[in-house]
């Protein structure tokens, strides 16, 4: 059995690693997954939860985790009984076990994404090990409400606010607890290839198949003008239908008393005279009160809502398209559709968003070093003037540890991207504006719908007010001065 030049612990006691088989992958945004074979004396198993670290030839700490699995095997040909060693083909889980196997009991109200990360921390991580740096958290934007009772494990809730806010988070092989944006903590060195051990390995790929300069988003809504609409009962029915679905109910005034304590319909239909619903055009009287007569008159002041097609387009993107097809629209369009998208300001951002994210040109870099410190959600800037690149920001999306180049040596198998691709696992505020409540217009396709186009406008406004003042003169008054109805005694 050939032994590996680096070490490895299985809970602090050395062991032998067989070379060549150590095989870890880190990426943005998923699990490491990761397998090595070790060898030993007779007897000795390794259980789930295991902690084991990897140690380069230089002693320096190159991966550390748990195992997962261990599958045991004797060498073929031996026989029960007989001298020799067992070998262990492990499955490896990368630090995240620690927070995988916590339960969260919290609730938290108005508060920063960060701020809920470091009370985790507090709460449950701290106990099993993990750190942080004054950096390692940002801060993040403001979560409204998020309440646990031991439904969810940390991770869980760990990856839920990466996805709310767009972030990513990794407890590193240090044990650092990260919660950062894409690209917000930059590689430790700049790519110039002189980090590139075997330049063999490295390529350069460029062009962006899900390119986009003219984007359309389809299953939002805009809102009417206020709308007055009069019904007459007719001593039959209990619904009222409105030209628009409503948006925003104002008032419900029945022969001329208001009665807005309309609510939003329930399963049982009570609690209220009459019941809307957002998304739903019909306003419905509680069954417990008496039919509408002719001589009966509701009106109701609202707002409807109806479904529009937005669309943003650059362009300059276009423009240079069409030199690059030699002619024709230089058009690249895409339709992104979805009934979720609740309001026109949605639609609007997602298209932005779409276009902003496709609408580039695509580089992905992949390179082996034996460089220690990158990390996948790094911002890697690049210098490689043999490939055209100059001060590219690359976000870092995997980093595999591996020794199977030589069987001797740690490497670092690094892939970067410079521009949107679905294996970056980008996320943006779109996805964000997807997870919305349903309504009761999910179901109805969003055809036949209008267009608003995106365009920018600049205004300005200025107000003036005028103000009038009234004195009050009080009477003076004596023994003469008599006082009645229209007289103010001050």
């Amino acid at each position: 059995m050939t032994t590996s030049p680096y070490t490895a612990k299985i809970n602090g006691t050395l062991v032998n690693i067989a070379a060549g088989t150590l095989s870890v992958t880190n990426q943005i945004g998923q699990r490491s997954q990761g397998s090595v074979t070790i060898w030993g004396a007779l007897g000795t198993v390794y259980q789930y939860g295991t902690q084991l670290q990897v140690f380069d030839e230089t002693g320096a700490l190159a991966y550390a985790g748990f195992i997962s699995k261990d599958k045991a095997y004797r060498d073929p040909g031996a026989r029960q009984g007989d001298l020799g060693y067992l070998l262990h083909d492990l499955t490896l889980m990368d630090n995240c076990y620690k927070a995988d196997k916590r339960l969260v009991f919290q609730s938290y109200l108005n508060a920063t994404a960060g701020a809920i990360v470091n009370g985790l921390l507090t709460a449950y991580l701290a106990a099993e090990g993990v750190t942080a740096t004054a950096t390692s958290i940002a801060t993040g934007p403001t979560i409204t409400q998020g309440t646990w009772n031991g439904n969810k494990s940390v991770a869980d809730v760990l990856t839920w606010l990466a996805q709310q806010t767009g972030y990513w988070w990794q407890i590193d092989l240090n044990g650092v607890l990260w919660f950062q944006p894409y690209g917000g903590v930059p590689a430790p060195f700049t790519l110039d290839g002189t980090q590139v051990d075997a330049m063999q390995t490295l390529t350069v790929e460029y062009g962006n198949d899900r390119y986009v300069n003219r984007q359309f988003t389809k299953g939002g809504f805009a809102e009417t003008q206020t709308l007055t609409e009069t019904f007459h009962g007719n001593s039959l029915t209990r619904a009222f239908t409105l030209s628009y679905p409503v948006s925003t109910l104002f008032s419900a005034t029945l022969n001329g008393v208001d009665v807005t304590g309309a609510t939003l319909k329930k399963t049982d239909n009570s609690g209220g005279l009459f019941y809307y619903a957002p998304g739903d055009s019909v306003i419905a009287q509680d069954p417990n009160f008496t039919l509408l007569t002719t001589t009966d008159t509701l009106v109701i002041v609202y707002r409807g809502r109806f479904p529009v097609i937005t669309m943003a387009q650059n362009p300059a993107l276009i423009a240079a398209q069409k030199a690059r097809e030699g002619g024709g629209t230089g058009y690249v369009e895409s339709l992104y559709s979805d009934t979720k998208v609740h309001t026109q300001p949605a639609a609007y951002q997602i298209a932005y968003d779409l276009l902003t994210h496709y609408g580039q040109d695509a580089t992905v870099i992949t390179f082996s070093t034996r460089t220690k410190g990158l990390m996948p959600g790094q911002m890697l800037t690049v210098n490689l003037a043999d490939y055209a690149l100059s001060n590219k920001q690359m976000l870092i999306n995997s980093v595999a540890v591996s020794d199977q180049s030589d069987g001797f040596s740690i490497w670092f198998d690094v892939t970067a991207v410079g521009s949107p691709v679905e294996s970056a696992q980008w996320p943006t505020l779109w996805q964000n504006l997807m997870a919305q409540n349903s309504d009761p217009s999910d179901s109805t396709d969003a055809a036949e719908t209008a267009l608003a186009l995106l365009s920018t406008s600049t205004f300005t406004a200025s107000h003036s007010f005028t103000v009038t003042g009234a004195k009050h003169t009080c009477p003076i008054f004596s023994n003469a001065t008599l006082f009645g109805n229209s007289t103010i005694f001050c």
